[in-house]
């Protein structure tokens, strides 16, 4: 009795699982009202080339949202780029997801320096042509404690439109 109850959890875990990939797919073209498609190469392309860490810069990663769990559901994410603020240590983060049209949007945080810090969102078409949509600077990033998921956020903001 006690195996059949373990095994018709793990066939239940199992399958949520799929389900849970099957939604959350980039590399298959998703059904939907209008559609869905994954990112193309040349989007993904153009995002590696952006999202390069500078010379001299500390890569801390990106984060994908729309990659489905386990990463949906980790601590935030954006621990790194905060700690190398503080610090003013040159560092680099991203996290983007895709625009569900075949493109990329996404937010790319540097800090730069000394008291200084850059913000820049963007969105990468399926063609793979890159436009900054809005940028910022400020003297320090740090953890939206509103939203710990959602990136980090200036402190003493210009935004630069």
């Amino acid at each position: 009795m006690r195996t059949s109850i373990t095994l018709a959890t793990l066939v239940l875990v199992i399958s949520s699982c799929a389900l849970l990939n099957d939604s959350t797919s980039t590399t298959e073209q998703d059904s939907g009202m209008g559609g869905s498609v994954a990112p193309t190469s040349a989007a993904l392309t153009t995002n590696d080339d952006y999202l390069a860490p500078p010379s001299g810069y500390s890569d801390c990663g990106e984060a994908i949202p729309t990659s489905g769990w386990p990463t949906t559901v980790l601590q935030p994410l954006d621990t790194c780029i905060i700690e190398a603020s503080a610090a003013d240590k040159p560092s680099s983060f991203a996290i983007w997801s895709r625009d569900h049209e075949g493109g990329i949007i996404g937010t790319r945080y540097l800090v730069e320096g000394s008291d200084k810090a850059a913000i820049a969102h963007y969105h990468i078409d399926a063609e793979g042509s890159l436009t900054i949509v809005k940028t910022e600077s400020c003297s320090q990033l740090r953890s939206d404690e509103s939203n710990p998921f959602a990136g980090p956020v200036c402190v003493a903001t210009q935004s630069e439109d």
